[in-house]
């Protein structure tokens, strides 16, 4: 029984097989395999002409995009370009002690160092 089960299977795949497998074609009668390489070709030529000026464009906008830093030295002053919010400060109270607070700095003030009064140093300041 198993023969000729496996004979007439034989027999099917034999005859179908071909057919299944047989590069199918389009509606105008061309194969859909060469469709396929000759899009791959005209996008590969479309690539291959608009590369220069991709590249152009990714020069020019990562040069727009660049940022610069300068160094400034330890105890020179800098001006705000912008309006700073939140910002944590510390202000004197009205007998003279440090508080520390929070304000917003408008755009234009400039930022100093703390310069110690004389007769106290950088460490008392520090700490009052």
């Amino acid at each position: 029984m198993e023969k000729i089960i496996k004979a007439i299977l034989e027999a099917l795949l034999s005859f179908f097989w071909p057919k299944l497998v047989a590069p199918k074609e389009a509606e105008d009668g061309e194969p859909v395999g060469s469709r396929e390489e000759k899009l791959r070709e005209k996008i590969k030529e479309d690539t291959k002409s608009k590369l220069p000026i991709w590249i152009f464009l990714t020069l020019l906008l990562a040069a727009g995009c660049t940022t610069k830093t300068v160094y400034v030295p330890d105890g020179k002053a800098v001006q705000l370009r912008q309006q700073v919010r939140n910002v944590r400060v510390w202000v004197w109270d009205k007998d003279g002690k440090r508080v520390a607070g929070k304000m917003t700095l408008p755009e234009g003030w400039y930022a100093l160092p703390f310069e110690a009064e004389e007769g106290t140093t950088n460490e008392t300041a520090k700490t009052q």
